[in-house]
């Protein structure tokens, strides 16, 4: 299963705690099941590979897949909203 070109803004103050719950329903709007899924986040000025990335989470560093709730769970420290630019920052979620 692929879902792709979904575009959502996120509104990410520089030193503070970004903390944002997703949630990903299927064609008959059941949530989706995550379980046994592996995901990856990433965030960078640009999104090719030229373009270095400002951060990069997975399930250990502050994403969390929530499993038959359908849910992902993406968590920032201070420290990592600092390092990205202003204005704007773009980002990509994989799962597989």
């Amino acid at each position: 299963m692929i879902y792709t070109g979904a575009a959502l803004q996120f509104l990410v103050t520089q030193g503070n705690t970004f903390d944002q719950t997703l949630t990903f329903d299927d064609a008959n709007g059941d949530p989706l099941d995550w379980t046994g899924w592996t995901a990856r986040f990433r965030m960078r000025v640009f999104l090719d590979a030229s373009s270095p990335t400002l951060v990069s989470l997975t399930e250990t560093t502050g994403l969390t897949l929530g499993g038959i709730a359908g849910t992902i769970r993406i968590k920032l420290t201070p420290a990592q909203t600092t390092v990205l630019p202003a204005p704007s920052v773009l980002y990509e979620l994989k799962a597989t």
